[in-house]
């Protein structure tokens, strides 16, 4: 009896670590892996204000992005454009935001920090605290667009169940085989 009371409490302890949340690295980047197999690791990139994925080779008009948390507010996440990564549109960077339009939110990118989603790093998946409720959640999803292979990062849409909506987890882990 004591041995299983002991191995429950020690099973609780374990999941009371995985509870913890973890510093993001100061530089990273964010991969979507969804849930059902249409997208696997696909790299997260910019287009015209907003945080899309692509798993095309070299999507066109799109710029390949990094990530970094601010050391003073570790939520508040900064968008910045990967010049390592091939040419691609300029812009300046900015902070992971939300921007209401019709049914859902789509992940964006603005100027200001106060307008932040405040995200946290749970291991390597990306959870994120939108409401005032003060619960970590992750409804992100991957939307079609018009341009086949590339997607709208949306937050928490009202038609979950939408045949073009794919549900993703946002992740640090690299597809297999890339390397730094």
């Amino acid at each position: 009896m004591h041995l299983r009371a002991s191995v429950k409490a020690l099973s609780l302890l374990g999941a009371a670590a995985l509870c913890v949340p973890v510093a993001a690295q100061s530089t990273f980047s964010l991969f979507a892996y969804g849930t059902n197999g249409g997208l696997s690791a696909v790299p997260l990139i910019y287009d015209n204000g907003y945080v899309m994925l692509s798993n095309l080779t070299s999507p066109t008009n799109t710029s390949s992005v990094y990530f970094t948390s601010n050391s003073s507010s570790p939520s508040t996440w900064t968008v910045h454009p990967d010049t390592s990564a091939g040419p691609g549109p300029p812009f300046a960077g900015g902070y992971v935001i939300l921007e209401a339009s019709g049914s859902s939110s789509r992940v964006g990118v603005g100027n200001s920090s106060s307008d932040a989603l405040p995200l946290l790093l749970f291991g390597q998946t990306v959870f994120a605290k939108a409401d005032d409720d003060d619960k970590l959640k992750n409804p992100f999803y991957a939307a079609a667009t018009e341009t086949e292979g590339v997607y709208q990062l949306v937050w928490d849409p009202q038609n979950a169940a939408d045949e073009k909506l794919e549900a993703v987890i946002l992740r640090t882990e690299k597809p297999p085989g890339q390397r730094d």
